[in-house]
């Protein structure tokens, strides 16, 4: 919440400067801005595809982990069917 605070006064401080400045670095000021605003609009992207990853490495950890239960209790089922029939 801080960065977004930042930003956001970081931000109004730029277009005070934007109004005063020359056309050219009001360009420059302009192109900055939406450099920025892409860079942070990226960033949220890639912490969201970050985030659903590490979600379905975490499913995919749970559902091995149930395999290995079920094929435990296969080999005991039919271990008990072994002996009761021996």
């Amino acid at each position: 919440m801080l960065k977004n605070t930042f930003f956001l006064v970081l931000s109004s401080r730029w277009r005070e400067i934007y109004e005063k400045q020359q056309p050219e670095a009001r360009d420059l000021i302009l192109r900055f801005m939406e450099e920025r605003d892409s860079i942070l609009r990226q960033n949220a992207k890639l912490n969201r595809d970050l985030e659903l990853l590490r979600h379905e490495c975490h499913e995919r950890r749970t559902g091995v982990h149930l395999l290995y239960i079920l094929l435990i209790s296969l080999a005991g089922i039919l271990l008990c069917f072994v002996v009761r029939n021996v």
